[in-house]
């Protein structure tokens, strides 16, 4: 009792803590607005040592922005305040505030209506391209100034002059003649000395070789002949094929060689003539008399070499892939999103580097053609039901319709006001595609028209959307956790799949139209039966195995053309391939060294190619 009445006369005998004046003007005395503005560069330096987090999320970095920015302008106001009392101008004599490069920023003063951006806000979407540096420009010289520098010494012709030249040249002279003199006498020695041994051995005597008293070590020559290089080389290479045959082949398979290169001896022995053990078959070609026996007494019957080809080793193909496993690189930033084309022999491939690029499937996989045009990275892109045409969407704002053949953009579709993060055009019929953004809205858009043709509004960001099999509804999904089907016709939702504990970030139908495959950040891929009148609990199985990480990124999921295999972007670095029938996992494939964002199915092949953010892109070909 006596200590909360000791705190209860010290709570009165404490003065009233005082709150800041709204207005600068509101204060006439010189101390107190000197007080008011120390507090508020307090504040502004919590809060810019609170904003170098970057783990605080968007929403919660741009107030803190907003903040600061406030408290800057209202640290201005009491700094004029100040003056008007008749204080210090700390606008002249304090501390400046500087960019990156060392500029004072202009509004720190007062003078300038500029917005700041500090800490992790500087890499937030649609900020960052803000500090990005163009491209210095290249100024191209004309022909006077290439030429400027370029006069008799650049030629030449002017390093006689001083005569030191012409010296150099003569004494450089001299040496090659002298060597040259002598390299001709050395020649001349050997060849009489080979002359009068080659007239010795003819003679059969031996011959002797006429030796300069002068020389001490005698010279010996050899009267056998002596392999060349390429003879010594060819000799090598055989031993080297021999040892790795012994060490790899089957004796059959040894003993076809044998024979193969006994054929080929054979052959050129044709266009000699006939000698003792040989007779001519009647086709007039060289036939041995006796054949050589094999393992267990078989033969090998006579006849062309490529009758003896070697039988294929290891697992057969399935696919007509180059290798069972190709690598594609060539961007310079994560992979997002990948598809084949309606034929299977081209695949596309978009990333965060702003850039399409087009690979061939079969053969050595070649890079041909780059698309840019985006402003920011490409989320998800579709090849159109013919084949001619590409659609993609981007932070950008924007959705793109490319020509696939050219590179050029055929329309460009602008209508959301946020980051665009899925698209997805309509089977067959009209060209018609669809759009789901960080707005809230999923749009349906006409590539013949100029504005979208209908739009639906979520309560939160979309992040996925799919057309149905039959194109009278448009699937979506995000934050939310659920699906919706929405019906084209009465422009509101005709179906709600809730089940999902976590964002929505994939959605593909199956190939006959009768279920949704969604994938989730909850870990988990559902199969959704959206008949029209299938039973209440639409959720036939649930598939896991995949992994969704901090980094929250948009992995999506595909079926095979067949419906009987799923399958689904894990950030775990694994290829995941579910058996639709039972969920369980057919495939789990490594080799990415980042995020699998996206995998999809050949049309025709039993292939898959993986897109990552390790920047690379994967095909491999599956079990038939």
């Amino acid at each position: 009792m006596l200590n909360r009445l000791l705190a209860a006369k010290q709570a009165d005998a404490r003065p009233e803590r005082q709150k800041r004046p709204y207005l600068a003007t509101e204060c006439t005395d010189l101390n107190e607005a000197d007080k008011w503005r120390q507090q508020i560069l307090r504040e502004i330096g919590k809060k810019v040592m609170e904003i170098q987090n970057a783990g605080l999320g968007e929403h919660r970095i741009r107030d803190l922005n907003d903040e600061i920015n406030k408290l800057m302008r209202e640290k201005v106001h009491w700094e004029r305040r100040i003056v008007e009392l008749g204080g210090p101008d700390y606008s002249k004599t304090g501390p400046r505030v500087t960019d990156s490069e060392g500029r004072v920023m202009a509004e720190t003063s007062g003078r300038g209506a500029g917005y700041r951006y500090f800490g992790a806000a500087k890499n937030l979407p649609g900020v960052k391209e803000l500090f990005e540096k163009e491209a210095p420009r290249q100024v191209r010289r004309t022909r006077a100034e290439m030429y400027r520098l370029i006069n008799g010494d650049y030629y030449g012709f002017r390093d006689e002059d001083d005569g030191v030249l012409l010296k150099v040249e003569a004494e450089a002279e001299a040496q090659l003649r002298a060597q040259a003199s002598l390299r001709a006498i050395q020649e001349w020695e050997q060849q009489e000395a080979q002359r009068q041994s080659s007239a010795a051995a003819a003679r059969g005597t031996s011959a002797t070789v006429q030796v300069d008293p002068a020389e001490s070590a005698p010279q010996f020559v050899a009267y056998v002949p002596l392999p060349d290089a390429q003879e010594i080389e060819a000799r090598v290479l055989e031993g080297k094929k021999a040892a790795l045959l012994s060490k790899y082949a089957s004796e059959a398979l040894q003993a076809e060689q044998a024979q193969a290169r006994q054929l080929s001896v054979m052959a050129d022995a044709s266009k000699r003539p006939l000698s003792d053990g040989e007779e001519a078959g009647p086709s007039g070609a060289l036939v041995e008399i006796k054949r050589q026996r094999l393992d267990e007494g078989a033969v090998v019957p006579a006849g062309p070499a490529s009758s003896l080809a070697t039988k294929p080793q290891g697992p057969s193909r399935t696919s007509a892939l180059l290798a069972p496993t190709m690598l594609l690189t060539g961007h310079a930033d994560q992979v997002f999103t990948l598809k084949f084309n309606p034929d299977g022999d081209v695949l596309a491939t978009g990333s965060y580097d702003k850039t399409i690029l087009l690979y061939r499937t079969y053969g050595e996989c070649e890079n041909f053609l780059q698309i840019k045009g985006h402003k920011n990275g490409i989320l998800e892109l579709h090849w159109t039901p013919d084949g001619l045409n590409l659609v993609s969407c981007s932070p950008d704002r924007t959705v793109r319709a490319w020509d696939a053949s050219t590179g050029q953009q055929v329309k460009k579709m602008s209508e959301h006001g946020d980051i665009v993060n899925s698209c997805c055009p309509l089977k067959r019929g009209s060209p018609l595609l669809v759009s789901g953004s960080d707005d809230g809205t999923a749009k349906v858009w006409d590539l013949r028209s100029k504005r979208s043709v209908a739009t639906f509004t979520e309560k939160y960001q979309v992040l996925a959307v799919a057309w149905s099999e039959a194109g009278d509804a448009v699937y979506t999904g995000g934050i939310e956790n659920v699906v919706r089907a929405w019906d084209l016709r009465r422009g509101a939702p005709s179906l709600t799949l809730a089940g999902h504990a976590d964002t929505v970030t994939g959605l593909a139908p199956s190939p006959d139209g009768a279920h949704l495959l969604s994938n989730s950040m909850d870990g988990t891929l559902r199969v959704w039966d959206v008949r029209p009148y299938a039973a209440q609990d639409r959720c036939q199985r649930v598939l896991t195995g995949h992994v969704h990480n901090f980094e929250r990124n948009l992995l999506r999921c595909a079926w095979s053309p067949d419906g009987e295999r799923v399958t689904a972007g894990s950030a775990d670095r694994m290829v995941y391939v579910w058996r639709s029938a039972d969920g369980a996992v057919q495939y789990a494939l490594p080799g990415h060294g980042g995020s699998v964002n996206e995998v999809v199915f050949h049309p025709t092949e039993p292939i898959v190619a993986s897109a990552s953010s390790d920047k690379t892109v994967y095909m491999g070909e599956l079990a038939a």
